[in-house]
């Protein structure tokens, strides 16, 4: 080979080998960037140097914390990820967190609360220093972590919020609770559609609501409703009452006996205002403020209204009238009334006929002690009858005794 040839080749193969060495670096460079958030340790086999990546490892190095060498290997990740990206949030925790031999110390406390001020979205900074409030009995200041983690951070709330719920019912955390829930920070709305799909409700969710009343935290009035019907399904009659009044001030001057003769009450909600009922076999419609039209379409029958009520113990008398062609038929509309707790019956009626096509309900009935609410019921029960159309009117219950 001729000296100039053999020049030639050699300037080749440099050039060759710094090519080489470029695209290794590039795509090492690349291969980190792709693996530096999913699998830290494969992307710094390609870039050793890879700032996110350090801070990774230290972070997950950390929270898989076993022993003792681990929290050192943590610490010099972080250290490493800081000279290579200084500023790096999770590094700064990291560093703070492992320092003291990883105790909680004031100064560790001061150091990790500094590195929220490089970013407020870092949920273990948050519970690190939840958990050293915990541990030092301070339930406020635990809770206003909880607090400022929920409202920087989705992560947190996704954590969080099923913890802060399930502890709702400890009577030392329920009025804490609350009062945090009063300041209307951003995820509380979050917080309150848990709890009513939860499928037990808190029991304590109703007396938190009364507590917020006037507050900032206040639920919207659709949260509301939905807390009233799951404070009455779960027979908390009384609760449901109070926290519908605070949405609802119209039901404060309801009288109950004489509410059950109004079909329209506007400003008051179901269960406490009647609900009426249609579908294939019956139908209800107030057709006035105390008129009720009903319509039975099949043999099947069905419930056309119903409301809950109040009563105290005691004995009482109940009136109505009913219009129809045939006001006695088989399937002519009944009124009954049921304790809601135990449904045990405390009276039904039928109409008796009147003149003029006029039918008259009219009965007596007790209320006893314990019976805390009652269901008030108009229904067609199932017979050889499929049609038929009737008119409620002058409903009324009364106290026996009461001037």
């Amino acid at each position: 080979m001729t000296p100039v040839a053999s020049n030639r080749l050699l300037k080749v193969l440099i050039v060759t080998a710094v090519a080489a060495i470029l695209a290794w670096y590039s795509f090492a460079a690349s291969m980190g960037q792709i693996f530096q958030a999913r699998q830290a340790e494969l992307a710094l086999r390609f870039d050793p140097g890879n700032g996110f990546a350090l801070s990774t490892a230290a972070f997950d190095t950390l929270a898989a914390l076993r022993d003792r060498k681990d929290l050192n290997h943590a610490r010099e990740l972080a250290f490493d990820a800081l000279r290579a990206t200084p500023g790096d949030a999770r590094a700064i925790f990291v560093a703070a967190a492992t320092a003291d031999e990883g105790r909680a110390t004031p100064q560790a406390v001061e150091r990790v609360k500094f590195s929220l001020k490089f970013s407020r979205r870092n949920p273990a900074a948050y519970i690190w220093l939840i958990e050293e409030r915990t541990a030092a009995g301070d339930v406020d200041g635990a809770l206003d972590h909880y607090d400022l983690a929920m409202r920087s951070s989705a992560e947190a709330r996704s954590t969080l919020l099923p913890i802060m719920i399930s502890a709702m019912d400890d009577p030392a955390l329920s009025g804490p609770i609350g009062n945090v829930l009063a300041r209307g920070a951003n995820w509380t709305i979050l917080f309150w559609e848990q709890v009513i799909q939860a499928e037990a409700m808190p029991t304590s969710a109703g007396a938190i609501i009364t507590r917020l009343a006037g507050s900032k935290g206040f639920p919207p009035k659709g949260i509301g409703d939905y807390v009233i019907q799951r404070l009455v399904e779960n027979l908390r009659f009384d609760e449901a009452t109070q926290v519908a009044a605070l949405y609802y001030p119209e039901l404060k001057a309801q009288d109950q006996a004489r509410s059950a003769g109004l079909f329209l009450t506007p400003g008051v909600p179901s269960p406490f205002a009647w609900q009426l009922f249609s579908d294939a076999d019956v139908g209800a419609n107030a057709t006035a403020p105390d008129r009720l039209s009903m319509s039975l379409f099949t043999p099947n029958g069905g419930l056309y209204a119903r409301k809950l009520l109040q009563l105290a113990p005691g004995e009482y008398s109940i009136d109505a009238t009913m219009t129809s062609e045939v006001v006695n038929a088989i399937g002519a509309p009944r009124i009954r009334m049921r304790c809601a707790s135990d449904n045990s019956p405390l009276f039904e009626a039928s109409s008796v006929p009147g003149a003029q096509g006029r039918g008259v309900f009219r009965s007596t009935f007790a209320v006893p002690v314990g019976c805390r609410a009652e269901w008030l019921e108009i229904l067609s029960p199932s017979s050889e009858t499929s049609n038929g159309n009737w008119e409620l009117s002058a409903f009324r219950i009364s106290k026996r005794g009461a001037p």
